[in-house]
């Protein structure tokens, strides 16, 4: 080896030693924090546990509640509106049946006078029929 040689090796050892001391000590300041994710029901109680699950089935029955009474809506409007036409149909038949009494008929005047003579109301009392 030639001292010229040398002298490189001296020159790029000395340059490496230098960098290194520059950044390692950089290095050796700089801290890491660690932030460890921990569930948080590890900390609970078994009360805390429990109210948590009688929070959750009270949600979740006030839900399916809440679904029932919709449903039961649709199907009380579905009634009512049955119910609606079947009161039409009632009053046009009644409107009809008083026509038909209404119109004068000689010929069985006679015979409804007396059915309605033999026919007795069954919800008066005894003494309004005297």
């Amino acid at each position: 080896m030639t001292s010229q040689n040398v002298k490189r090796l001296i020159g790029l050892v000395m340059g490496v030693l230098a960098l290194w001391s520059l950044y390692g000590a950089q290095a050796a300041k700089k801290t890491y924090e660690i932030q460890p994710h921990i569930p948080e029901s590890v900390f609970k109680s078994d009360s805390d546990k429990a109210l948590e699950a009688y929070q959750r089935l009270v949600d979740h029955t006030l839900d399916f509640n809440g679904r029932k009474l919709d449903t039961m809506d649709v199907n009380i409007r579905v009634l009512s509106q049955q119910l609606n036409r079947v009161e039409a149909k009632l009053d046009l038949l009644l409107n009809r049946g008083l026509v038909i009494e209404e119109k004068p008929d000689n010929s069985d005047s006679g015979a409804k006078e007396s059915l309605e003579k033999n026919h007795e109301d069954p919800n008066t009392s005894d003494t309004e029929r005297s």
